[in-house]
C-alpha cells in the first residue's frame, strides 16, 4: 500500500499544483511513491507501523490530505531506494526524494532510526510542480452554475438517456417523461409541423435537438420549425450537428416544466431572437402563442374562426381545439387550408421559384 500526505494549502484546482508530500515506499518493489518532496520508509514490524500511524495522525492534524493511492505515473517515475549506504539498515531507514525536473528523483539518506514526524517538521517546503492527471469529469446536477463549454463537457460524459438544459447559466435536469402529458401530445405537435413542412420547401422540423442560443443557454426544445440554413434562415448547423442560433419557431409541451418554460426559458428565447414561441400547457388544456417581433412580447390571439396563425410562417395554421381533442384529421385539414393561400405561395416562391408559381 502506498501512503502519501499532501499539503494542498493555497493550491488552485485545475492548475499545476505545488505541494508537499509525505509518503513511504512500497516495501515489496522498493519504489518511492512520487516525484517531489517525499519521506519513504523501508521499516517494518510493529515499531514501523506505530511510527507510520503517528506520522499520519500528525499530518492530518496539520490540515494535510492523506491519500492511500498514488497515480501510476508517479510510481513509474519513482526511484529505487538505495540500500548500499554504509552503515544503513534495511529496517527503519528513511530517505528523502526530491524532484529533479523531468528526470528520475534524487535520493538522499537521513540518519537511521530517525522519528518520521521529526523529519517532516524539520524539512523545508520545496515548491515543486506535479504532473496532474485530467480530473474526473463531475456529473451534471440540477442547479449547477456553468458556462456552456463546461456544461457540454459534462453532458457528453453522462449516460445517453440523461437529459438536461442550460438556461441562463443554470443546469435544469429533465424529469422522467410521461406519455400522457408529454410524449403523446408532442407527437401531435410534430405531426402538425411536419404536415406543414411537407408543403413548404426550405423549412425544417426538429425535436429534442440541442440548440446553442448563447454562452449561457443551451436548450433542447420539444419541437422547432426553422428556415433552413441553406435558405438564409437565422440558424446554422455546427460541425457537431447542433443548432446554433435561435430557431424561428419553438414549441414546448409543458407539464411539470411550465414555470421554467414561461419564465427563464421564455426570456432566453426572446433575448436571443426566437421569433415565435408556442407553449402548450397540457395540464391546463391551454396554449400560449407568443410573438417576439422586434423584441416585444405579444400574445397571438385566435381569429374569428378560432384558428391560430403564424406570422413568421405563412400558411401555418392551427386549430387548437382539434389538437387538444386529438382530432388530427381536423388539424391536417386546417394546415392544408393554410398552405393553399396566396401568402403561402409567395413564401414558398422565396425558396423555390418554380414551385411557388
Amino acid at each position: 500500500m502506498h501512503l502519501a500526505a499532501i499539503d494542498r494549502s493555497g493550491v488552485r484546482p485545475g492548475t499545476n499544483q505545488r505541494c508537499r508530500i509525505l509518503g513511504r515506499a512500497d516495501p515489496e518493489r522498493q519504489h518511492a511513491v512520487g516525484c517531489d518532496h517525499i519521506l519513504a520508509s523501508r521499516g517494518g514490524g510493529r515499531d514501523g507501523e506505530l511510527a507510520r500511524a503517528d506520522a499520519e495522525q500528525r499530518v492530518e492534524r496539520r490540515g494535510w490530505v492523506v491519500a492511500r493511492t498514488v497515480p501510476q505515473q508517479h510510481r513509474d517515475r519513482g526511484t529505487r531506494l538505495d540500500s548500499s549506504e554504509p552503515g544503513s539498515s534495511d529496517s527503519d531507514r528513511w530517505v528523502r526524494v526530491e524532484s529533479a525536473g523531468r528526470r528520475s528523483p534524487k535520493v538522499q539518506a537521513f540518519p537511521e532510526r530517525t522519528c518520521p514526524h521529526t523529519l517532516a517538521e524539520s524539512l523545508p517546503v520545496i515548491p515543486v510542480t506535479l504532473p496532474v492527471d485530467s480530473p474526473r469529469i463531475p456529473p451534471l446536477s440540477a442547479g449547477d452554475h456553468l458556462t456552456r463549454s463546461e456544461f457540454e463537457r459534462r453532458y457528453l460524459a453522462m449516460p445517453e438517456s440523461f437529459r438536461a438544459e442550460l438556461i441562463e447559466g443554470i443546469v435544469y435536469v429533465g424529469s422522467p417523461v410521461r406519455v400522457t402529458v408529454h410524449g403523446e401530445p408532442l407527437a401531435r405537435v410534430l405531426g402538425w409541423l411536419t404536415h406543414y413542412a411537407a408543403s413548404t420547401p426550405g423549412t425544417e422540423v426538429s425535436t429534442d435537438a440541442t440548440v446553442r442560443l448563447d454562452l449561457d443557454n443551451e436548450v433542447q426544445p420539444d419541437a422547432c420549425l426553422r428556415i433552413a440554413p441553406s435558405r438564409q434562415g437565422q440558424t446554422k448547423t455546427s460541425v457537431e450537428g447542433y443548432i446554433e442560433g435561435a430557431p424561428e419557431l419553438v414549441v414546448e409541451v409543458a407539464a411539470s416544466s411550465v414555470s421554467i418554460d414561461l419564465h427563464a426559458k421564455l426570456r432566453a428565447y426572446r433575448r436571443n431572437g426566437v421569433r415565435e414561441y408556442l407553449v402548450w400547457r397540457v395540464l391546463d388544456a391551454a396554449m400560449d402563442w407568443l410573438d417576439f417581433a422586434d423584441g416585444e412580447l405579444e400574445h397571438v390571439a385566435p381569429g374569428d374562426d378560432g384558428l391560430l396563425r403564424s406570422r413568421v410562417f405563412p400558411g401555418l395554421w392551427l386549430d387548437p381545439t382539434a389538437l387538444l381533442e386529438r382530432d388530427m384529421a381536423a388539424v391536417f385539414r386546417t394546415v392544408e387550408s393554410g398552405v393553399a393561400t396566396a401568402e403561402h405561395a409567395a413564401f414558398v416562391h422565396r425558396f423555390d421559384p418554380e414551385r411557388g408559381k
